[in-house]
């Protein structure tokens, strides 16, 4: 984001503030402006502080459908607490009924929003983890689809065709046990897209399949034993 887009986006989230207080200020004296009047008022900046940092409450790779609970209950909330404290501040209740007014809502508000935020993190945890399973299987297929692309003689093109559809039918879910095999294919796949000897090509398409046969067996035993 510009330095341009950030200047406008703070002025936009101080309208609110500046507007609000010229209003408070404005109608109201400083005979009205008792203890109750003043929790009321935090409350409303609490509340709209809160909504300015929601961005902070999830992680940043989370996506925005995921994160718009959030976004909807921040802003819902601010929007309740000021109706909420503009009501208790006109009706004028006592101190402590006013003070167990705002706790039970703010209790009930940071519940929810730790309990959205945890579901968040989690979530962006296992699309993270999903990611990372999906990075082996998709990579060397891209690889081996580029360099089947480029094959013209017919032997090479079946050896490396059945080095493709071993890699990309393979199984995404991965683990810790599989990966220092992943890694060395991928490397095998890379010195293969840069090879042009038919011999050499012939050896790594042996290579390669043997240790993605390797690899699929460690995780059906790995699997198997959970």
């Amino acid at each position: 984001m510009s330095t341009k887009s950030k200047t406008l986006f703070l002025v936009l989230d101080s309208l609110f503030l500046i507007v609000f207080n010229v209003c408070f200020f404005l109608l109201t004296n400083q005979e009205d402006r008792t203890t109750t009047t003043w929790i009321n008022y935090g409350c409303i900046h609490a509340a709209y502080i809160l909504f300015l940092l929601t961005p902070l409450l999830y992680p940043k790779n989370v996506a925005k459908d995921t994160a718009m609970p959030v976004y909807s209950l921040t802003f819902g909330f601010w929007w309740f607490e000021l109706v909420l404290s503009v009501i208790l501040m006109i009706v004028g209740i006592q101190i402590k009924y006013n003070v167990i007014i705002q706790v039970i809502c703010w209790v009930v508000v940071l519940i929810r929003l730790i309990i959205l935020s945890l579901v968040n993190i989690n979530t962006s945890e296992k699309q993270q983890r999903h990611q990372q399973e999906l990075f082996y299987v998709k990579t060397a297929e891209g690889l081996l689809r580029t360099k089947l692309d480029g094959i013209t003689d017919k032997q090479e093109y079946r050896q490396l065709e059945q080095v493709y559809d071993y890699v990309r039918t393979s199984p995404v879910k991965s683990n810790a046990s599989a990966q220092v095999l992943e890694s060395q294919i991928l490397q095998k796949i890379n010195s293969l897209v840069l090879e042009g000897d038919a011999s050499t090509i012939s050896t790594l398409c042996k290579d390669i399949l043997y240790l993605a046969q390797q690899r699929n067996q460690t995780l059906l035993i790995n699997n198997s034993s959970l």
